[in-house]
């Protein structure tokens, strides 16, 4: 495959963006993240298909890479595409930080900072890492400029558990997770949810709903991630669990209990992200 010019190697389910970067060639992205499936919402990381394919633009990130495919990431076309695009978010939202930096390597002039308005920019990652921990407790509503993620009726969803993941993924940081005393607020979903006190220390563990789930192995035993590396507690087979090998998580998965009914892998780590800090 041919970038730029340049000969890049690349794998079999790699993306033209992955296959770039791991090339050394910078594209600008705004909706895509390296741990959600690729969703081509924003456009911003528009390629020029000029052989071995369907010429034209397209979004790397959800490109497939293949043999014989030659694109350029900086063609006069292409920089137009972008700026068109982030004149557009930029317009809607001017305070967005995300944006506001990429408009100068992008030649557009973003309006004076304002303050107060949205800085959602309906990506969709908040949406996509929920679907990805099992929970679906938000989706996408309306169409056009008022399109923005919401809960069921923009109420406090009860299908949240208070994993934060939607907060941890969102580039513009339009989602808060406040932490209080007994209870976390996510602000954006207007959902409150209750924390569980650890049993050692009194000091927060961790979302009720989150735990709650994770109970059967946990067998309903709560500490805080510090308290649980200070005093190596063991609860049931198997808890806390940690890596057996090598620097990835597919290497903790053999560790979990076998008998961890309806939960995916991929939801199962959800589970010790929110529970443990230790891993």
């Amino acid at each position: 495959m041919d970038i730029d010019d340049r000969e890049v190697p690349w794998e079999e389910g790699q993306t033209v963006l992955e296959a770039a970067r791991r090339g050394g060639i910078e594209i600008p992205t705004l909706c895509h993240h390296p741990g959600l499936e690729p969703y081509g919402a924003c456009r911003v990381c528009l390629v020029e298909i000029v052989d071995g394919g369907r010429k034209g633009l397209s979004a790397s990130c959800c490109l497939a890479a293949a043999d014989g495919l030659r694109v350029v990431t900086s063609s006069d076309r292409v920089l137009r595409a972008r700026r068109v695009v982030v004149g557009f978010l930029l317009d809607r939202l001017p305070p967005s930080s995300p944006l506001r930096s990429l408009a100068p390597s992008l030649r557009v002039s973003p309006a004076p900072d304002e303050t107060g308005q949205d800085d959602c920019v309906a990506c969709g990652r908040c949406m996509r890492a929920c679907a990805a921990v099992g929970r679906h407790a938000i989706s996408f509503a309306w169409r056009g400029t008022r399109r923005r993620p919401v809960t069921p009726f923009e109420a406090s969803s009860p299908d949240c558990v208070g994993c934060t993941a939607c907060a941890q993924v969102c580039p513009t940081g339009a989602i808060r997770a406040e932490a209080g005393n007994d209870s976390m607020l996510l602000d954006r979903w207007k959902t409150r949810v209750p924390l569980v006190l650890c049993q050692a220390c009194g000091q927060a563990a961790g979302p009720e709903p989150l735990l709650a789930r994770a109970g059967d192995l946990h067998q309903q035993v709560y500490l805080c991630a510090a308290c649980r590396r200070r005093h190596a507690v063991r609860f049931g087979s198997g808890w806390p669990v940690r890596r057996a090998a090598g620097p990835s998580w597919p290497g903790a998965t053999p560790c979990l209990p076998s008998s961890a009914p309806g939960h995916r892998p991929v939801a199962i780590v959800a589970h010790l992200r929110g529970c443990s800090g230790e891993s």
